[in-house]
């Protein structure tokens, strides 16, 4: 009896392994998270989204796309504090520059957003030295014009009125911000709503230019 139970219970053991060499992986489970996810957010629904990420996430914590996953997921849910994002986020999660870009390019969006404009400005800086024509695969209206938006708004903050000009110089080479010149008062013109208007402080004209860039480059 006790031979005839040994043998039942090594037969059950070897089904129970069986079963679970047959099962995903731990890695199967959070590629196919992630994969999910990524699908909801570029289909725009963030909240499903983000469902499917904290799964990946909590699966393993330390892997970067899981972290730049969720972090982009809360940055694009209105009403989740922007703290969260740069809580979840390791810079040094991984080698993979693009994936550390991804990360840079949110943690720039929440620094500034909670008024931390040094930490804004640093990180989009990153960004923009590792890639100069920078696109976030998964939502290709982010991109390297942003963050020269992000630099520009967190130099104005800063009071740096000038250097928050050329950094978004790249974004006004068009009328009617090409002709304006930091160091001429003649032309800080521009036009507002019905009729050229003159400026007589250069901050002035530069937080009115960043108002219409915000409006144009929405993420």
């Amino acid at each position: 009896m006790r031979y005839t139970h040994f043998i039942l219970m090594a037969l059950s053991l070897l089904l129970l392994m069986d079963c679970r060499k047959k099962g995903p992986t731990k890695s199967d489970r959070i590629k196919a998270s992630l994969n999910a996810g990524w699908d909801e957010f570029e289909n725009g629904n963030m909240e499903a989204a983000l469902e499917e990420f904290l799964e990946a996430y909590v699966e393993d914590s330390s892997r970067a796309q899981s972290q730049v996953a969720v972090a982009w997921a809360r940055l694009l849910i209105p009403g989740i504090d922007p703290a969260t994002v740069i809580a979840v986020i390791d810079s040094n999660a991984t080698d993979d520059q693009d994936w550390r870009n991804d990360a840079w390019c949110a943690l720039a969006v929440a620094h500034l957003i909670l008024n931390q404009y040094p930490q804004a400005d640093s990180v989009a800086l990153l960004v923009l030295t590792a890639d100069a024509a920078y696109v976030f695969a998964h939502r290709p209206s982010v991109d390297w014009q942003d963050l020269l938006l992000i630099r520009g708004q967190a130099l104005f903050f800063m009071a740096q009125y000038t250097s928050a000009w050329q950094v978004m110089g790249p974004l006004l080479t068009d009328p009617p911000y090409a002709s304006i010149d930091p160091a001429d008062p003649n032309t800080w013109v521009i036009w507002d709503v019905d009729r050229y208007k003159t400026y007589n402080i250069f901050a002035e004209i530069v937080a009115k230019v960043i108002s219409a860039l915000v409006e144009d480059h929405r993420l």
